[in-house]
This record gives structure tokens, sequence and C-alpha cells, in this order.
């Protein structure tokens, strides 16, 4: 393998284009949101009492920390919680534009 094939690769690969970064960057908003939501929803289970209704021990607990991390990774498609739409915002620099936009 040499380097100009290796130029040659580069240049027959289209570049990303604004949409397909756009789509990764709303991704990694996604995935950022589902999880601090997981993050949180853990959080607040520890201020909750345990119940004794069920037996508990190991599989108790990875069952729910598995239950967590699916709630909020639903929880985060759905943008209900909107963290992810501020962050693309923010990151895409759309939040400048519609600030301008505005005045």
């Amino acid at each position: 393998m040499n380097i100009q094939s290796l130029q040659n690769n580069a240049l027959l690969k289209p570049p990303a284009t604004a949409s397909q970064d756009d789509v990764k960057l709303k991704q990694a908003c996604r995935d950022f949101e589902a999880i601090f939501l997981s993050y949180m929803l853990k959080k607040m289970r520890q201020t909750v009492s345990e119940s004794k209704l069920i037996f508990g021990g190991r599989a108790e607990e990875i069952f729910r920390d598995m239950q967590d991390d699916e709630m909020s990774k639903e929880m985060s498609k759905s943008d209900g919680f909107g963290l992810s739409k501020m962050l693309f915002k923010e990151l895409s620099g759309k939040a400048g534009l519609q600030k301008k936009e505005a005045r």
C-alpha cells in the first residue's frame, strides 16, 4: 500500500454533506440526552426507599438498571425532554442564526 493509492481513495470518496453531518449530530445529541436521563433516573431511584414487596437482590438491580437505560432511550426519542434539541441548535450553530433572524 502506498500513499498515492490512499490519496486516490480519498479523492473517490464523496465528502460528507451538511445533511449527513446534521444526522450524525442529531444522533449524538439524542445519545447524550439518553445517557443524561439514565443517570437522572438512577439518581432519582436512589432517593426512594426500596419496597420489600419484591425480594430484590442483584438480579433486580440489574433489571432496574436495564429498565432505566431503555426508558431513557425512549424518552430521548420522543423529544419530550428537549435537551437534544437544545444541544443540536447550539452545536450546529443554528441557535445564533435564529437569534439574528428574530432581531
